[in-house]
């Protein structure tokens, strides 16, 4: 865009899936970043692909939908005290599940799923981008 136009593009947020490679590429693109979130549907995504750790279908359900109730969450204390009834509501019932769950999506870095972490305005999932990504790649270089 400097090139370009002779504008300087700094973004403060930008939002990945948990792919580190992908969170190591924007750091390093844009060093100075204030804020690196995380994609709230992959969240989701990852909850669906790891339902073999809930002892039942509606154990997962529920737990889903608790997670759901988390992602709405516009300010981080109450996230982290989100976290911790989750863990204390489900620990006893789920314990492989919640281990899992809470070392992939609740450490200091992969938890920043949450609507108040982006800025006002700024949505806590990337779907619109990769729904871009992926016609690009069908319909421009016929990859699938």
């Amino acid at each position: 865009m400097r090139a370009d136009i002779d504008f300087e593009w700094t973004p403060r947020v930008a939002m990945s899936d948990r792919a580190g490679a992908i969170a190591n590429a924007l750091t390093a693109v844009w060093d100075g970043l204030d804020k690196l979130a995380k994609c709230y549907f992959h969240v989701k995504k990852a909850l669906k692909d790891n339902r073999h750790r809930f002892s039942s279908e509606t154990n997962f359900e529920k737990f889903q939908n608790d997670c759901s109730l988390l992602a709405a969450f516009d300010d981080e204390d109450q996230f982290l005290e989100g976290i911790r009834l989750l863990d204390r509501k489900w620990r006893a019932r789920e314990k492989d599940a919640m281990n899992w769950f809470l070392k992939e999506w609740a450490t200091e870095a992969y938890r920043a799923w949450f609507s108040g972490f982006t800025p006002p305005g700024l949505p806590n999932t990337n779907n619109a981008v990769e729904r871009f990504n992926r016609s690009i790649k069908v319909y421009v270089t016929s990859h699938q």
